[in-house]
C-alpha cells in the first residue's frame, strides 16, 4: 500500500508540476505583447513633454516689437515632438 500512495503522490506532483509549468509559460508569453504598448507610452510621455517645454516665444516682456505668430510657434514646437516620436519608435 506504501508503494502505491507514494506512486499516487509523484503523479500528483508530476501533474502540478506540468499546470504550473504551463500556466508560467502563457504568463510570460503575454507579458511580452503587454510590456511594448507600456514602453511606447512612456516613451510618449517623455516626448510630448520635450515637445511642450520646446515651446518658447522670442519675444522679450519689456521689449515693443511685433508679435510672433502663435501657430508657427506652435508648429516648431509640433515638428520637434514628431521628429522624436519618429526616431524613438524607429529606434
Amino acid at each position: 500500500k506504501a508503494t502505491q500512495v507514494g506512486d499516487n503522490v509523484g503523479d500528483c506532483a508530476a501533474r502540478g508540476a506540468d499546470l504550473f509549468e504551463s500556466i508560467a509559460a502563457e504568463i510570460i508569453n503575454s507579458s511580452g505583447s503587454i510590456l511594448f504598448p507600456l514602453v511606447v507610452h512612456s516613451f510618449d510621455l517623455v516626448i510630448s513633454s520635450v515637445g511642450i517645454l520646446s515651446i518658447r516665444g522670442t519675444r522679450d516682456s519689456g521689449l515693443i516689437s511685433p508679435i510672433e505668430d502663435p501657430m508657427a510657434i506652435m508648429q516648431k514646437g509640433y515638428s520637434i515632438t514628431i521628429l522624436l516620436a519618429v526616431l524613438t519608435f524607429g529606434v
